[in-house]
């Protein structure tokens, strides 16, 4: 798999609700294999949430858009994965898919 990443990636950090734009919008959201497997095994009720948006396509996991935007991305441009499970490793693939 290749994998896109600009040069300052690295340094990137997410200022969540006070940016302007999203990066959970607009393209495919992937999940790569080890944080799939995390997502089986989250409990209770957004577990339940969490696995009932993930869908295989051209198998590959990935989150089931609503509109072009990611499912669990909120009115506010917070991620409710993030909320409620902690940091999200992001990557940006060449077909303009963002990993998570």
């Amino acid at each position: 798999m290749k994998i896109r990443k600009p040069d300052y990636f690295d340094k990137f950090e997410c200022i969540a609700d006070k940016c302007e734009d999203t990066c959970c919008a607009g393209w495919g959201i992937v999940i790569d294999e080890e944080s799939y497997k995390n997502y089986l095994s989250v409990q209770g009720k957004f577990g339940e949430e969490l696995r009932s948006k993930i869908v295989n396509e051209d198998n590959e996991n990935i989150f089931v858009l609503k509109g072009d935007r990611c499912s669990f991305l909120n009115e506010d441009n917070l991620c409710d994965i993030y909320s409620n499970l902690g940091g999200i490793v992001f990557a940006i693939h060449v077909d303009n898919t963002l990993a998570i």
